[in-house]
C-alpha cells in the first residue's frame, strides 16, 4: 500500500506508516525490515483512491521523542482512530487509545508534552503524550499542517487555502 507521508529517521532506523495500516521499522542502510506494528489485530480492507487500503491507514507522520515512537492510525470518523506509543527498538506497544469522530491526516507536532494532530478538514486534535487521551479539539478551519511556536498554534490549510491561528499566553492549558 502507498506511504502518504515522509518517513522518520531515528538512530539508524526508518519509521514509515502505510495505507495498509502498518508502521514499518526498516534499517536505514539497506531498507531491511526490522519489525512492523499495527494497532489492530485484524485488518479490514476497503477501496481507497483506486487501491485496497486498511480501514485504519496511517496517514499522519510518525514522530519520535524521548525514545518513544508516536503514531495515529485511522481515517474514517465512524471507524475511529488509534493513537499509539511504541518502543522504537522492539516495536512493542507502550500504550494505545482509541478515539471516534475524527479524521487525522498530515504532519503532527509534539510540544509541551502534547501531540498536536492535523484533522483533515476539521479542527486539529491535541493528545496527551503520556497516555494518548484526547485533550482538545480546536475551533476554526482544519487542514493537514500544524506549526507551534511560543506565541501561537498555526494550522491549515483547508479547502480555501486559509490558515488559522490560535494565540497562546502563559495561562493557556496548551502550554
Amino acid at each position: 500500500a502507498p506511504n502518504r507521508v515522509t518517513p522518520t529517521i531515528y538512530k539508524g532506523k526508518v519509521y514509515v506508516g502505510s495505507d495498509d495500516g502498518n508502521l514499518y521499522c526498516l534499517k536505514a542502510t539497506n531498507g531491511e525490515l526490522i519489525w512492523k506494528y499495527s494497532p489492530v489485530e485484524k485488518h479490514r480492507r476497503i477501496p481507497g483512491n483506486g487501491r485496497m487500503i486498511s480501514v485504519f491507514p496511517i496517514r499522519t507522520g510518525v514522530l519520535v521523542q524521548d525514545d518513544v515512537v508516536y503514531l495515529v492510525a485511522g481515517l474514517f470518523p465512524k471507524e475511529g482512530v488509534y493513537i499509539s506509543a511504541i518502543s522504537p527498538s522492539t516495536g512493542k506497544e507502550i500504550w494505545k487509545t482509541r478515539e471516534k469522530d475524527v479524521s487525522p491526516q498530515g504532519y503532527p507536532v509534539i510540544a509541551n508534552e502534547k501531540l498536536y494532530v492535523p484533522n483533515s478538514r476539521s479542527q486539529p486534535l491535541v493528545f496527551d503524550l503520556r497516555n494518548g487521551k484526547l485533550l482538545q479539539k480546536f475551533d476554526g478551519a482544519g487542514g493537514t499542517y500544524i506549526s507551534f511556536n511560543d506565541d501561537a498554534l498555526i494550522y491549515g490549510t483547508h479547502d480555501l487555502g486559509e490558515l488559522s491561528v490560535r494565540e497562546t499566553d502563559s495561562t493557556d492549558p496548551l502550554k
